[in-house]
């Protein structure tokens, strides 16, 4: 029984903590008003509503059962935020193939 109620107890734990930390930075944002927001604020609200959505998603999948080993990729924050990744992606293409 422990062997299969901890890896499930533990992404709930893990999900649990996606969903509090989103929700913290959503906090802070959501009461700027939008038109006024720098363009990295706008795409942060919708990184961190898409790791919200994920978070639901995730939790009803766990709970049909089941027990799953992992669980579905994350959003990733480049591909919502790519103006504050970008430069540190031309670094690594830069490292990798030499340019």
């Amino acid at each position: 029984v422990i062997s299969t109620l901890m890896p499930y107890l533990l992404m709930h734990c893990e999900l649990y903590q996606k969903e509090q930390d989103a929700n913290n930075i959503l906090n802070t944002l959501k009461y700027q008003d939008w038109d006024a927001m720098n363009e990295v604020d706008q795409q942060q609200i919708q990184y961190f509503g898409a790791v919200t959505d994920y978070v639901v998603k995730c939790r009803e999948l766990l709970n049909q059962g089941p027990i799953m080993e992992e669980l579905p990729e994350a959003p990733k924050p480049q591909d919502y935020i790519p103006s504050k990744y970008s430069h540190s992606m031309e670094s690594k293409s830069s490292l990798i193939y030499g340019s």
